[in-house]
């Protein structure tokens, strides 16, 4: 690969190379904004680096220059063909993208089916529909928001009970300590 890109660069001269990195960075900017502005920019950065360096080695004829203008095209290897090919090339290109992207899926089974889901207006959901999911819904939450109620209230009183649970647990203690005092005091006596 590094061979082919030297040889490249070896035996072309700037104005074969110029619109190569000219679509090249005009495709990478408009790449930005999408599949068609990177085709818009490629081709914009062809032009530009054909301005910039024309193709000057071999001189169109007279006879090809006369011809083109007969048929009502810009004489080869000029700025405006340059701008007419390119022009012709979007268009193209825009063809076969409809063509491939837009067309032949509406002839497969699969786009007749897409067209027929999104062309057939009784597929939709009424409003009744929705109303009645709605409402079922609202049913849900406020069942929900009883449940949590009912269980902090739950919680609430398992806090009391256990704390209940504390202060009862706190005077066995000292119950038992005080009853142990007695019956020693009473052994002694």
């Amino acid at each position: 690969m590094k061979f082919l890109l030297i040889f490249l660069l070896l035996t072309s001269s700037c104005s074969t190379l110029a619109p190569i990195f000219g679509g090249g960075l005009g495709a990478a900017a408009g790449s930005l904004g999408g599949p068609a502005t990177a085709a818009l920019g490629g081709a914009t950065g062809v032009a530009v680096a054909q301005m910039a360096y024309p193709n000057n080695e071999a001189p169109v004829s007279d006879a090809v220059a006369l011809a083109a203008a007969n048929s009502g095209k810009p004489a080869p290897g000029t700025t405006a063909s340059t701008i007419y090919e390119t022009k012709n090339l979007i268009f193209q290109l825009g063809w076969w993208y409809a063509a491939i992207f837009v067309l032949v899926p509406l002839v497969t089974k699969r786009g007749r089916k897409w067209i027929k889901k999104f062309g057939d207006i009784g597929n939709t959901v009424s409003q009744k529909d929705i109303d009645t999911r709605d409402e079922a819904q609202d049913v849900e939450i406020k069942e929900l928001k009883k449940a949590i109620e009912f269980l902090q209230e739950t919680k609430k009183e398992v806090a009391l009970q256990n704390e209940r649970l504390n202060n009862l647990e706190s005077m066995t203690k000292t119950a038992t300590k005080t009853t142990r005092r007695l019956l020693t005091e009473e052994n002694k006596s």
